[in-house]
């Protein structure tokens, strides 16, 4: 009985458990159950989804070719200055779309390479367990793609500061003829465009806001909005927000006779309205990620043969019954072997006290004769 208030361990085998078996067991016995997977590594490709917004300004009309091509002025570039600021802005847009471009491809790149990695797992996981391994996998793949596209983008960036590429749109450099004293006109040569003392070049350029002359001839600078020895370092600097405004918007595109929808500034999930580019960039442009796991989907790529799992239980009703019935068994068993033994001491002792009986009766018999 003693052993019947006594933990006790149950293994138990199960063969080829469906999956709805598995998620109730993984539940009820979560640090026992172990299922062996019929291979070691599963492909995410056949359980994982990955569901990606771009922002929004990579699918606005900002970057078709209509409105670039709308908001195009030519630019004279043999002058450090120039008195129509417009012809930035064409130029930022076409970058713009690049960076969307390049956003998309790497991210197609990152996603393919993360689909045909493999989930090295030899045993049939929970959910959760599966979900974060998942999700960590897919951040080290965007995270590697990131790094690798700021890189190559920086080293882009070096190479052409550092050897003082002349930029055709003649933002860094300008093309300049000195006249001679004899009024003939001597060898062009090639000048920094200088700002407030800083000279282009400066390796890391010359940044400054935008200022956009009013009605009033005023100057007044437009928010968000760089310009740089390099459009390139340019738009990286600046940001969106002025397309989110109208009353900004109509100050930088007032001639302009496209009709094009604003930027919303409720439709952003992680960018704010004034994330500079730069940081758009270094986020592959991605507003937001959803991952799907579908760990039935798995469950069956990995398809255990068998799983084993154990219990501890005590009180069982049925095992106290078994014990009493056994013990009952035993004892019986035993008083069978006994019983033969006991009724001949018994009737042994029996005859003896008989005998003393008799023995005692004639002893006073013949005393009383006697007398």
């Amino acid at each position: 009985m003693v052993s019947a208030f006594i933990p006790r361990t149950e293994n138990v085998i199960g063969y080829s458990l469906p999956y709805v078996k598995f998620t109730h067991l993984v539940k009820k016995y979560p640090n026992t159950l172990k299922c062996r997977c019929s291979k070691i590594g599963v492909a995410y490709e056949t359980f994982v989804k990955v569901h990606v917004n771009f922002h929004q300004v990579c699918s606005s009309q900002f970057i078709k070719q209509d409105w670039i091509d709308s908001i195009f002025v030519e630019r004279n570039t043999t002058s450090s200055t120039t008195s129509n600021i417009q012809s930035y802005f064409s130029f930022f847009w076409q970058v713009i779309a690049g960076f969307c471009v390049v956003s998309k491809s790497t991210w197609i790149d990152a996603i393919a390479n993360f689909n045909a990695s493999r989930v090295l797992t030899p045993m049939a996981v929970a959910e959760e367990v599966l979900r974060s391994q998942a999700q960590e996998d897919l951040r080290n793949h965007i995270y590697s793609a990131q790094t690798n596209m700021a890189q190559s983008l920086l080293a882009l960036r070096r190479t052409t500061a550092g050897n003082q590429f002349v930029s055709a749109l003649g933002t860094n450099f300008y093309l300049c003829y000195w006249p001679s004293i004899l009024g003939n006109w001597n060898n062009p040569k090639m000048l920094p465009v200088v700002f407030n003392n800083c000279s282009c070049l400066n390796i890391n350029g010359c940044p400054r806001p935008i200022l956009i002359s009013t009605s009033e001839y005023q100057s007044v600078a437009v928010p968000g909005m760089i310009i740089d020895c390099l459009i390139v370092d340019a738009t990286l600097a600046s940001t969106l927000e002025c397309y989110y405004d109208p009353t900004c918007f109509r100050l930088l595109h007032n001639e302009s006779t496209a009709t094009v929808n604003l930027l919303l500034n409720d439709s952003n999930k992680y960018f704010k309205v004034n994330s500079t580019v730069q940081n758009l960039l270094d986020y592959l442009m991605i507003d937001e990620l959803n991952t799907e796991i579908m760990f039935d989907s798995f469950y069956e790529q990995c398809n255990p043969a068998y799983c084993t799992y154990s219990y501890t239980h005590r009180f069982s009703t049925l095992f106290i019954i078994t014990t009493i019935i056994g013990s009952f068994g035993a004892l019986s068993f035993v008083l069978r072997l006994l019983a033969p033994f006991l009724a001949q001491v018994i009737l042994r002792w029996k005859i003896r006290g008989v005998s003393n009986e008799r023995i005692a009766e004639n002893v006073t018999n013949s005393a009383s004769r006697r007398k």
